[in-house]
């Protein structure tokens, strides 16, 4: 058994950082407001403030916890890895967890995607805190990925 699903079972809280309840996720994809937050969070147009762009990144890593809404948020894996580059810890450890809960089931296909990331983590293996954590988290993960 894969060790994040393992751990998922058996430590839910630590894979998922807000329970959204069912309902609410079903609701909240009926009237796309998923499908336009994974938008506002690939718009390069948009010179979001940084408490918008924590919130966004919020928000995806809150709807990526019900896999019914990965392959609508599926277009922000590689936004979410290049805010792993900022010195805003606040902003790197939220797209950490939304990179987290977005590698429960990697295909073939979204590997290079999640490829970048692996750097940054290790980078962050170092930095005492919630990078840390966060990066160990989403490394467990992506050594769950057979094809990896």
């Amino acid at each position: 058994v894969c060790v994040s699903a393992w751990a998922a079972r058996y430590y839910p809280h630590e894979l998922v950082f807000l329970d959204v309840p069912q309902p609410t996720t079903i609701l909240m994809r009926e009237l796309r407001i998923t499908e336009r937050v994974a938008e506002m969070i690939c718009s390069p147009r948009h010179g979001w403030s940084r408490s918008c762009r924590v919130m966004l990144l919020q928000c995806l890593a809150n709807m990526a916890v019900c896999p019914e809404n990965h392959e609508i948020v599926r277009c922000a894996i590689p936004h979410a890895v290049q805010r792993l580059s900022l010195n805003d810890e606040m902003e790197v450890v939220v797209a950490l967890q939304a990179l987290t809960n977005l590698s429960l089931n990697i295909t073939t296909e979204q590997i290079p995607q999640f490829v970048p990331a692996i750097p940054h983590c290790l980078s962050r293996l170092w930095i005492r805190g919630e990078p840390n954590i966060n990066a160990l988290r989403l490394l467990v993960n992506l050594s769950c990925c057979p094809d990896m």
